[in-house]
């Protein structure tokens, strides 16, 4: 392996120094199917699969800085281009969270990818979970975990200090000033409408599958219903954004509502109903101004105060439920917790709050007064003999990083290269191959340089051979010549013979001789070229090694940057869907609670029944209700019985896994179902994985590191122990600091003692800062996520075998099954009556504490629909739509709102005419005679026919075109009628045409067909159509209508190209491979 390679040769990485510098990546995924190809690389084969560009390393051994390049300062991002729903995005957005990053400053620990753009979703359903959403290059924040944050991984890198003193001068160092600076950045996209929408995670100009699933009269009705809801919606969003400090009830939000959205107060009642159904108002902490009903509808348990049980127990208790709340620990917050002694204050578990647009955290920061401080994003980091990492080496290795993070995404997305066998690729195999693969080409090129070196001598030898020949016979000439010049005879006569003889052989060898001399040139020529390439093949060998040790460790330090972000070793990350929720992070400065993060839960047990020092033993669940049983850990584990009506199971993925392993440990966590959990739950759980991630908090009498940077990293020695205290941040005003065990080392740390680890830190800071400047700590603390006894690690990752789907099977309540049937998979008919909420439970946002909350208020939802009936006003023939929709409701994930039309018309379509049209509710007086008769609201009004008979009228149309094209081609072969032909191959083009209007509506048909993809397609078929009838019936032209309807048909064919995925490009790539050719 490289890392057993001394570093006294010279590497892959310096022989190519200068053309790295502006090199791009040679295979980045553009939702993991683009890539660049960089011709000069070796190749990459892998099987029998087609040969993909190889990366290269670009790095040096040196340990002094090159001479520096001029590089563009990193200036306030600007406000980009208007997307599709009118929203201004930074142009910083698609790459960093912090829109004042530069490309080259930007520490990244995975592919570079755009941040969630809530305004252009696709429809999502909890049954796609296999459907692979596009892969783009990205750099996102690599876990947003509960444990931490993966910040770091995708934060800035600042120059590195020469001294502790002012090394930062140029940068906001005021946490104020950096919040200010961001919020200006994103200002466009925060205002108004536009920005409650955004920031609460919904598309601003969309209604969502769970609005359409609730709203079914709005999206029949048409696009003038639904602009009407959508602007009533975001105005509500936008009154609690502006206030989360107090309830938004009905009665202020009419009094607040524009004209003419206020004309129909049934809708808005609506509306903001559903809004505070599923969590998108009145959530958290606030000033109540209607109290919760005294008069309870149903009875929940939550079992858990963490920070999903806590949310949903909220929620649950403003709707009216009896809620109480069961924790094992004696303290709420789970995974949240907070270490608080005299002047220090260290968060144990979540510590950083990973983006803050979108994010319901920065909603409860205003409520509970959350000291939120920017993290500043340098990370010098220091090698393993405590010295400095030259920048530009770790930039070297970090751009190669990230490159082999490209190349497996390539591998996986686009060559599909996802097993081995029977088996599944992990993330860890993949890259330790592609460099396994680098080394090779390596060493092939080694052998190709000593074979050109032995060609090179070889002609070198046949060169020196061939002027030795040229030498001697020149030597020979010119002896035989001189013997010519002394033996040369009198001329006698006019016809001596002998003198002419004599002077024709001198003349003949003084020629030879000198063609000879010319060919000796010639060859001294050839042999200077030859030995000139020699040199320079000597000169320049190939590098020795792909990584050198050095190099190596800075390779690891970077994955063990990764395995903190996952909270597992890389080779128990699925290759395929490791960062299956990248596209779903929130941007923005990621942040730290200088208060400490468990202010949250604790602000969240206002007003409810939590029964600490509970430790829950048994779940039973039957078709009438749930009967829990717990002990309490403060009375010698005397047993309790609580009965409701249905439980909410927030307990980690770590103690469910133990729950339902084959053979139950015998722990005093241990969980037990009563019936167990259906089968599909339990494979889910199995198949997710949950890992662990640690701390060693050191409080110390005086900061004696750089106090303008939160982090610093070490790099380990080798690669078993890379995850060993590798990074250590510092984000109180206090002296402490966090170091962070990830990866392999993280489980070998539970079992060694508290002072063994704290020596090691110790000596850690000491190597780097030296021995007189580190003192002794005050107080530490040693956290062992995996051995708490209700925890059982840190947070979820996707492992091998496993996908995002199975964050959606978690997340399914669960039926109590048929007691008089023995499958416990066969369930009846009835309602769930086990839930369950937290970050295991949400696909989009795992391993989150936004994440962990948006489930608790995801589940409150759902149980509120069973349990208490949908909002008012909801339509009573949507069976549980809503409540599968539920799981999308914090997502925002759009529809095609004529399709849920579609879908939705065949239940309502029978009592159709027994109600009002609902539009008449919503435009009510405000619609003007001219409006009403206008062709565009007439065309609307007339796209809410039965899905039957659109599918009727579709085949009919279709048939239809297709008979009258079959007939004029008839007519032209039959009686050569090319007017006839014209005729009827246009009418039938026509018609086809319009077939599709009773699939989609006439209005939303000319919408797609004069958009800006078909536009110019489109024109051009609208014209050839009326060209070719004009001369074929008014003209007569035969030529001119057989060009017309050859114009027609490609026409036709393009525009029709337009509805198929890819095709245009398949077509364009096609014709261009032709041409090519």
């Amino acid at each position: 392996m490289s890392n057993s390679n001394t570093d006294t040769g010279d590497t892959f990485l310096s022989n190519e120094l200068n053309q790295c510098t502006n090199e791009t990546s040679p295979l980045t995924t553009a939702g993991a199917a683009a890539t660049t190809h960089n011709e000069s690389k070796g190749k990459l084969i892998i099987g029998n699969i087609e040969p993909i560009e190889c990366v290269t390393l670009i790095s040096d051994d040196s340990d002094t800085e090159p001479s520096p390049k001029r590089k563009s300062a990193a200036g306030a991002a600007a406000a980009g281009n208007l997307n599709s729903s009118g929203i201004k995005k930074c142009t910083g957005d698609e790459d960093s969270n912090d829109a004042q990053r530069t490309a080259e400053e930007r520490r990244t620990s995975r592919r570079i990818k755009p941040r969630v753009d809530y305004t252009n979703k696709t429809t999502s359903t909890t049954s796609n979970a296999n459907d692979e959403k596009p892969a783009t290059p990205s750099s996102g924040n690599l876990g947003n975990n509960l444990l931490g944050s993966a910040s770091t991984k995708s934060e800035t890198k600042a120059k590195k200090s020469d001294s502790l003193k002012s090394p930062f001068a140029k940068e906001i160092t005021d946490p104020r000033e950096a919040a200010a600076a961001a919020a200006e950045a994103y200002k466009e996209i925060l205002t108004g409408l536009e920005g409650a929408a955004f920031q609460s995670r919904l598309p601003f100009d969309k209604m969502t599958s769970n609005e359409a699933a609730c709203f079914p009269d709005i999206t029949k009705t048409g696009l003038v219903a639904q602009r009407v809801f959508l602007n009533i919606r975001n105005r509500l969003l936008q009154m609690w954004i502006e206030n989360p400090k107090q309830q938004l009830i009905l009665e202020n939000a009419i009094k607040d509502m524009e004209p003419p959205f206020d004309s129909d107060p049934n809708l808005v009642k609506r509306i903001h109903s559903f809004l505070e159904r599923h969590g998108f108002i009145n959530f958290g902490i606030f000033k109540r101004l209607r109290p919760i009903p005294t008069k309870k509808l149903g009875k929940v348990i939550v079992i858990g105060a963490g920070i999903s049980g806590l949310a949903a127990a909220q929620q649950l208790q403003q709707f009216g439920m009896d809620v109480i709340v069961l924790e094992a620990r004696d303290r709420v917050g789970g995974r949240i917790a907070t270490f608080r002694k005299n002047n220090y204050i260290a968060d144990l578990g979540a510590m950083v709050v990973t983006g803050v647009w979108g994010n319901p955290m920065t909603i409860l920061s205003k409520q509970v007064g959350m000291e939120m401080v920017p993290i500043r994003q340098a990370c010098p980091l220091y090698g393993a003999g405590g010295k400095p990492v030259p920048k530009h080496k770790d930039d070297m290795v970090e751009r190669e990083f990230n490159r082999l993070l490209e190349s497996a995404s390539y591998l996986s997305h686009q060559l599909d290269f996802n097993y081995a066998g029977n088996n599944p690729v992990s993330l860890g195999q993949a890259l330790e191959w592609i460099i396994k693969l680098q080394e090779k080409a390596v060493k092939e090129k080694q052998v190709q340089h000593l074979t050109q070196l032995c060609e090179a001598q070889k002609a070198i030898i046949e060169s020196q051979t061939k002027i030795s020949e040229v030498l001697q016979r020149i030597d020979h000439l010119k002896q035989l010549h001189a013997k010519l010049l002394r033996t040369r005879p009198t001329r006698s006569g006019e016809a001596d013979n002998t003198y002419i003889e004599h002077e024709f052989e001198t003349r003949s060898t003084y020629y030879e001789w000198s063609k000879a001399s010319k060919l000796y040139e010639e060859l001294m020529k050839e042999d200077e070229i030859l030995q000139n390439k020699l040199k320079e093949l000597e000169a320049n060998p190939p590098s020795d090694v792909y990584l050198s040790s050095k190099d190596r460790q800075i390779l690891d330090w970077h994955f063990a940057n990764l395995e903190f972000a996952n909270a597992t070793p890389l080779s128990n990350l699925s290759l395929k869907h490791w960062d299956q929720d990248d596209d779903f992070e929130f941007i923005g400065n990621h942040t730290t609670v200088r208060n400490g993060y468990s202010c949250v839960p604790i602000a969240l047990t206002e007003g409810l029944d939590i029964r600490v020092n509970t430790a829950v033993k048994t779940i039973k669940y039957f078709p009438t209700g749930v009967e829990i049983v717990a002990e309490n850990l403060k009375t010698n584990n005397s047993s309790v019985t609580y009965k409701a009506d249905l439980v909410l199971c927030t307990l980690t993925l770590g103690v469910l896994k133990i729950a339902t392993a084959k053979v139950q440990s015998q722990q005093m966590n241990t969980v037990k179902f009563e019936p167990p959990l259906p089968d599909w739950k339990q494979q889910a759980i199995q198949r997710l994985g949950f890992g662990n991630l640690n701390k060693v908090v050191l409080c110390f009498d005086r900061i004696f590191w750089d106090p303008n940077t939160n982090l610093f990293g070490h790099v380990g020695s080798t690669t078993a122990s890379r995850g060993e205290l590798f990074l250590f941040w510092s984000i109180s005003s206090s002296p402490v600091l966090l170091a962070l065990v990830a990866g392999q080392s993280a489980a070998i740390m539970e079992n060694v003692s508290d002072d063994v680890i704290v020596g090691r830190c110790i000596a850690v800071l000491k190597c780097i800062f030296g021995n007189g400047s580190v003192p002794q700590p005050k107080e530490t603390v040693v956290t062992r996520w995996r051995a708490d006894p209700w925890a059982r690690g840190s947070y979820s990752f996707v492992s091998v075998g496993s996908s995002g789907s199975d964050y959606d099977l978690l997340a399914a309540p669960v039926i109590p099954p048929n007691p008089n049937n023995p499958n416990p998979n066969q369930e009846l008919d009835e309602l769930p009556r086990l839930f369950f909420a937290g970050e295991h439970t949400i696909r989009n946002y795992p391993a989150t504490v936004h994440g962990a909350f948006l489930s608790g208020l995801r589940e409150a939802g759902r149980i509120a629909d069973y349990y208490l009936g949908y909002p008012e006003g909801t339509p009573a023939d949507i069976g549980y739509s809503v409540v599968e929709a539920a799981n999308t409701a914090s997502v925002g994930d759009t529809v095609d709102l004529v399709d849920i039309a579609h879908s939705s018309s065949d239940s309502s379509s029978k009592t159709s005419d027994e109600k009002s049209n609902p539009a008449d509710s919503i435009d009510g007086d405000d619609r003007t005679p001219e409006e009403e008769s206008s062709i565009i609201t007439q065309i609307n009004d007339m796209s809410t026919l039965s899905w039957s008979t659109r599918i009727k009228g579709f085949c009919i149309c279709f048939v239809l075109g297709i008979v009258l094209s079959l007939l004029g081609s008839i007519a032209l072969f039959l009686h050569r009628g090319l007017v006839v032909f014209a005729v009827f191959y246009t009418l039938g083009n026509i018609i086809s045409m319009t077939s599709t209007c009773f699939l989609m509506g006439p209005f939303n048909q000319l919408k797609k067909m004069f958009s800006d993809t078909r536009l110019i397609a489109t024109c051009i078929v609208i014209f050839s159509l009326i060209m070719t009838l004009i001369a074929a019936i008014v003209l007569h032209k035969p030529g001119l209508t057989l060009i017309f309807i050859i114009i027609q048909s490609l026409a036709m064919t393009w525009y029709s190209l337009s509805y198929i995925p890819y095709a245009r490009d398949a077509v364009k790539k096609t014709v261009s491979a032709c041409l090519d050719v």
